[in-house]
């Protein structure tokens, strides 16, 4: 009937507002970790190993550093991370995402 409460709607609810939280928060993370100088020295080091080419394409040169995995996000292993140029960046790697 119309007082019939529907908890697993609720519940659904709740846990996709709880989630967007703990998504927010970890791009506020993720921000101010790409702002610090360990990972400015990580970035360096990863385009100069990729003599600033975009490892994506191959043709653009490298602006950014993708991580290819964030399981060891503070602590990366070098080989998560590859130089990428902005086009492939925002509108291959990350098209579904932003």
């Amino acid at each position: 009937g119309p007082n019939y409460i529907n908890y697993s709607k609720i519940k659904q609810i709740k846990y996709e507002k709880e989630n967007e939280g703990q998504k927010k928060q970890w791009f506020v993370d993720h921000s101010e970790y790409l702002k610090t100088d360990k990972w400015k020295a990580i970035r360096l080091k990863v385009l100069k190993r990729d003599d600033y080419l975009c490892e994506a394409c191959l043709d653009a040169p490298a602006q950014d550093v993708h991580h290819k995995t964030y399981e060891n996000i503070g602590d990366e292993l070098m080989y998560e991370l590859i130089s990428v140029c902005r086009d492939c960046h925002f509108n291959r790697i990350h098209k579904d995402k932003v």
